[in-house]
């Protein structure tokens, strides 16, 4: 629930930066009506896609078991090296994978690599579940 809290929080943020960014822009040009549709709606889908940006969410208690597979061809997400040389710094130890798609088309046409990937996860968290039981069972014994 706090991550929600917190996307929201960082939503109304941008929301009232953005209003207030809004209202001077029309003090300077004198005229509230001038508003630029195209401008108006890119700020409106910045703003509404903001409550997806990952910095909005607490890296997991098991980063070790995250794994980011995104495109290289990604529109939505991109594919900037500074953006995930950033994001491999945030999530250590995470793992990153590219696939050569877009946003949909990989979703569409690479299904059976993101189903892998899931259950390379799965995998990867049974075990370590079960390393820990059996430490936890030795140390009762």
């Amino acid at each position: 629930m706090l991550i929600g809290h917190a996307a929201a929080e960082s939503y109304e943020k941008l929301a009232n930066t953005a209003a207030d960014a809004q209202e001077e822009g029309a003090e300077a040009t004198g005229n509230e009506d001038e508003l630029d549709p195209v401008d108006e709606a890119k700020k409106r889908m910045r703003l509404f896609l903001s409550i997806t940006d990952i910095d909005n969410f607490l890296p997991p208690r098991r980063s070790d078991a995250v794994v980011f597979v995104y495109g290289t061809e990604d529109e939505y997400i991109g594919f900037t090296e500074p953006q995930w040389a950033r994001m491999r710094e945030q999530w250590k130890p995470a793992h990153f994978r590219t696939i050569k798609t877009g946003h949909v088309s990989g979703i569409l046409l690479e299904q059976e690599a993101y189903r892998k990937t899931i259950l390379e996860v799965v995998d990867l968290l049974k075990e370590r579940g079960e390393a820990a039981e059996s430490s936890s069972d030795a140390a009762v014994a």
